[in-house]
């Protein structure tokens, strides 16, 4: 499924759900991050204050979702946690992520070019309050395992 759509779909089911569980999508943060260039390129302001939310995983070239995850700990997760996964670009050199977890598993093979090659955007977003991201997580889940001859989306619990 296309980023893009996923985001409206997010979106719409706030606004319609918006009496049951609030407001809790904190807009002005969804920001993309590419994966090929991070982090020295990357300006940390872009994260600054984000605690708790998702991000998912998205290859550039098609905008296909390859990952939804959750934390509650963005900045921690993004630069601790997966930019530890990446050997980075340097002086002309393609940076690429050799040992991400994900491409190993059953039915997500097909990927492993696009992680070693870091060709990926990441989308941030921030969530409040903090229990409400499992929701959130749990719905882009569903509504991204609609996608035609596609492995299912990871379900990062």
């Amino acid at each position: 499924m296309d980023i893009k759509i996923l985001v409206e779909l997010l979106n719409s089911f706030i606004k319609k759900n918006n009496d049951l569980i609030g407001s809790i999508l904190t807009r002005k943060s969804q920001q993309k991050i590419d994966l090929s260039i991070f982090p020295d390129e990357l300006d940390k302001d872009k994260l600054e204050g984000i605690k708790s939310g998702l991000y998912i995983f998205e290859e550039k070239d098609s905008g296909i979702v390859l990952y939804i995850g959750e934390s509650i700990d963005i900045t921690g997760r993004i630069y601790q946690h997966i930019g530890k996964g990446f050997t980075w670009g340097r002086n002309g050199v393609d940076c690429h992520f050799p040992h991400f977890g994900l491409t190993q598993w059953e039915g997500h093979s097909e990927y492993k070019d696009i992680f070693e090659k870091g060709n990926i955007y990441v989308t941030v977003i921030e969530v409040c309050p903090t229990n409400a991201r499992n929701l959130l997580e749990s719905f882009l889940i569903y509504a991204g395992d609609y996608r035609k001859d596609k492995p299912p989306l990871n379900i990062n619990f």
